[in-house]
């Protein structure tokens, strides 16, 4: 019998579901958040073990590109009113780590 051959598919062009962060959805979007970037196996950008790259340094290039990707996706599953808030701050993991400050209420 012949296995049929898995392809992986990582398309880190779009964000990665339609859930967009309003508020009160936190929870969720949070877990389908994970769910999608560690399926990707890019987690390490919003949890810090894929270190920032020195702006000199080789590698700072890709490594940006690849921040500002999930750093896109992390904006781009946010309602428009929010999308301001977040805007600014300069990586992936620094929105990721503000996120819950405005959002986690520990009920779940």
């Amino acid at each position: 019998m012949v296995q049929p051959i898995v392809t992986v598919h990582n398309d880190t062009s779009a964000a990665p579901f339609t859930i967009q962060l309003n508020g009160k959805n936190y929870n969720t979007w949070l877990k389908m958040m994970l769910l999608n970037v560690s399926g990707q196996g890019k987690r390490g950008y919003l949890n810090g073990k894929v270190a920032q790259v020195e702006e000199d340094a080789p590698g700072f290039d890709s490594w940006c590109i690849e921040d500002s990707i999930f750093k896109g996706w992390l904006i781009k599953t946010m309602e428009p009113d929010l999308v301001e808030l977040f805007l600014d701050i300069p990586t992936a993991k620094d929105v990721w780590e503000s996120i819950p400050y405005m959002y986690y209420d520990a009920t779940d």
